[in-house]
């Protein structure tokens, strides 16, 4: 309907039948930079037309993204952070919903990223496919990455991947979980001091749930910062941060996890020691896949971390859990490799899991 002809035919049909209601049209879009309430998609048409997508407000936060109206797709979620979040970055929005005939739920917009040492924010859900027909439910958004540590200080954890939509629909799947947020490297020290923690990744989101069709995968986990290095002289090196759990996969009505489990987060790397009697750091375990439950068997367990300075690696982490059907869960992640050593005894692997 965007030909000048159509966009007429448009305008009569909602002046002369719409009372003020919009009948046929999409949904404004959210404005960037201004208030929460302007950030928030707008509605589309009673009858036909989509959602408009959210912005981001001055204050970080993501708008939601309106809901479509008979027929239609929801809007996507605005995106958090910058405009004003600061050391504190906003969540993203959630996507609208699609139409209650037919349509997609909209996606959930993506977290923001945690500025130095600061933690991510949450990504926004999937919107719900409130169609009886047909429409899939919305992907979940991205979890927001935390920021790496100053000198010596800890790295910020990744944070929340957003929950895929669910659907309501006869036919149609629902959406994937977001990713979740990858963690900050610890920062390495100076001369002297001990490097710092990276930080924990982020939790993927869950699949979202379906009637007869597929349920979403999930949103694979975030992977654990780096531990920072110690002092050029002398300095402990710092842990390497621990990689999250993956997300569950969504259900349905034959099956309680019908959706893949999403992949466990990497462990960070620890950092090096310097100095004599200084250790270097531990490397952290992968997070665990999430469950799946079209499994017989379960994800692959995340390989050791490799020892050094004499150190001996440690084991692998076991496998994700496996489901009730056809297909494996998601794979560990792997254990992050213990940091050199330059006088004491070399960090130990991590530990998969």
């Amino acid at each position: 309907m965007a030909t000048p002809s159509g966009i007429a035919i448009s305008d009569w049909i909602n002046t002369a039948f719409g009372n003020g209601q919009l009948l046929i049209g999409n949904g404004a879009d959210g404005i960037d930079g201004g208030t929460n309430e302007q950030a928030m998609g707008g509605a589309g048409g009673l009858w036909f037309g989509d959602g408009g997508d959210g912005g981001t407000a001055f204050g970080g936060w993501g708008g939601s993204g309106g809901n479509a109206g008979f027929f239609g797709n929801g809007g996507d979620g605005g995106h958090g952070g910058g405009f004003g979040s600061g050391d504190y970055p906003g969540d993203g929005g959630d996507g609208g919903n699609g139409g209650t005939f037919m349509g997609h739920g909209g996606a959930g917009g993506d977290g923001g990223d945690g500025a130095a040492g600061f933690s991510g924010a949450y990504g926004g859900d999937g919107g719900t496919a409130v169609a009886w027909l047909f429409g899939n439910g919305g992907a979940g958004g991205l979890g927001g990455d935390g920021g790496n540590g100053a000198a010596g200080a800890v790295g910020g954890d990744g944070w929340y991947g957003g929950d895929g939509g669910r659907t309501l629909a006869l036919f149609g799947d629902g959406g994937n979980g977001g990713a979740g947020g990858n963690a900050g490297n610890g920062g390495s020290a100076g001369t002297v001091g001990d490097g710092g923690d990276g930080g924990y990744g982020g939790l993927g989101g869950n699949g979202g749930a379906a009637v007869t069709g597929v349920g979403g995968g999930g949103g694979a986990g975030g992977n654990g910062g780096n531990g920072g290095n110690g002092g050029t002289t002398s300095g402990n090196g710092g842990n390497g941060g621990v990689g999250w759990f993956g997300g569950s996969g969504g259900s349905n009505l034959y099956e309680k996890l019908s959706g893949v489990g999403g992949a466990g987060g990497q462990g960070g790397d620890g950092g090096n020691g310097s100095g004599d009697g200084h250790t270097a750091g531990r490397g952290n375990g992968g997070g665990g896949g999430g469950a799946g439950a079209i499994g017989v068997a379960g994800g692959d367990g995340g390989a050791g971390g490799d020892g050094s300075g004499g150190a001996i690696g440690a084991v692998g982490g076991r496998g994700g859990w496996s489901g009730f059907g056809l297909a494996g869960t998601g794979a560990g992640g792997n254990g992050g490799h213990g940091g050199a050593d330059g006088g004491g005894v070399g960090g130990a692997g991590g530990i998969g899991a």
